[in-house]
């Protein structure tokens, strides 16, 4: 079975050809370009050097979002013209999961973190035996209530932080290792924070996690800012 997946729910822009579970090859661009400017030529570049063609791909992955709104209809859009064409199912998942599958080798607890603005993350909680992972819960909150919320809950226990939430936040993840057994609490380098489309390799995938273009949807979590200004001037009137 041959997979094309994309995640373009962040800056970064990642496509990747897996076979049977293989990663055969990825492409990855880290820039300020928009998406619409990035994922097409990526995608087309990869299925050059591979010798491949969209009607020779069985499905499409690829990450539902959270994260950048626009990036992540990018993606979606892509993929449902992609499987609406070809009539091969799709596969999604959440851009927390990505990441969690991305980092599966740790054993323990992953804690994955995206930036929803004005220090609030989207994040995503599971347990890992090294190879699968469980996902234990995935939400949105305050980062100091999800930090406090981590340790009283998991800090008897190894834990991964992963995520570009470490990046722009970092003062407050090493706060709470004040707090915690320094030998179980792990913060991801930068190769660790990246979410990438190669990830969907390591999701054991079923008929049940098959979709067709049709049932693919967004996964915004929340309103986007401009909808919840809109609201709060509804609320006003």
């Amino acid at each position: 079975m041959k997979l094309l997946s994309i995640d373009t729910s962040t800056q970064t822009a990642s496509v990747a050809v897996i076979e049977s579970g293989k990663v055969m090859g990825e492409m990855m661009l880290n820039t300020p370009l928009t998406h619409s400017q990035k994922l097409m030529p990526l995608i087309e570049s990869l299925m050059g050097q591979l010798s491949l063609k969209i009607k020779d791909f069985d499905g499409f992955c690829v990450c539902e979002g959270p994260g950048s709104f626009t990036g992540v209809r990018i993606g979606l859009s892509s993929v449902k013209a992609f499987a609406q064409a070809q009539g091969g199912f799709v596969v999604t998942e959440t851009s927390m999961g990505l990441l969690a599958l991305g980092n599966s080798v740790h054993e323990g607890i992953i804690l994955s973190a995206l930036d929803a603005k004005r220090k609030e993350v989207y994040y995503g909680i599971y347990r890992s035996n090294g190879r699968v992972i469980t996902k234990i819960e995935e939400d949105v909150m305050p980062l100091a209530a999800l930090l406090e919320k981590v340790e009283n809950m998991f800090s008897a226990e190894r834990i991964l932080c992963v995520g570009e939430a470490l990046n722009i936040y970092p003062d407050d993840f090493l706060a709470l290792r004040e707090h915690w057994n320094k030998n179980n609490y792990i913060l991801g380098s930068e190769n660790h924070n990246l979410i990438r489309a190669s990830s969907f390799a390591h999701l054991t995938l079923t008929s049940g996690h098959y979709k067709t273009y049709q049932d693919v949807k967004a996964n915004y979590m929340r309103k986007s800012q401009a909808e919840r200004d809109q609201d709060k001037k509804r609320e006003a009137l």
